[in-house]
């Protein structure tokens, strides 16, 4: 996004590679708009990436992805779903990265990866 500009606008289709356990592919997201996801760190504008589905085989696992232009499209939210289960799981950003040149707000109990730290919600 970074590199393409004008592909992050609402409007657009991306396509993205993606590792399953079973298979690599490609999934292509349509870039419904922008929307203000309510963080920890407190309300921030994203660009909403949502996957097109339609495997027709029912076990299909989606991504939804919200990403922060202000955040060098960091995603913020990252929220998995399974058709077939109705199980899905939600990542969150936890607190302010590096990036946004501020210091990192505490949470409770977050899982840590790299700089950043995630909220995790399942269902």
């Amino acid at each position: 996004m970074l590199t393409q500009p004008d592909l992050a606008q609402p409007g657009q289709t991306l396509e993205l590679p993606l590792a399953l356990p079973r298979r690599l592919g490609a999934w292509t997201y349509d870039v419904t708009g922008f929307q203000t996801v309510d963080l920890p760190f407190g309300p921030t504008e994203t660009l909403h990436l949502v996957p097109r589905t339609g495997n027709g085989r029912g076990d299909e696992i989606t991504m939804e992805v919200w990403l922060a232009p202000s955040l060098q499209y960091l995603p913020v939210r990252i929220r998995f779903a399974q058709a077939k289960t109705g199980a899905s799981a939600e990542l969150t950003l936890a607190s302010r990265p590096l990036q946004a040149n501020d210091v990192p707000t505490p949470v409770a109990a977050p899982s840590t990866i790299g700089d950043s730290q995630w909220l995790m919600n399942a269902s």
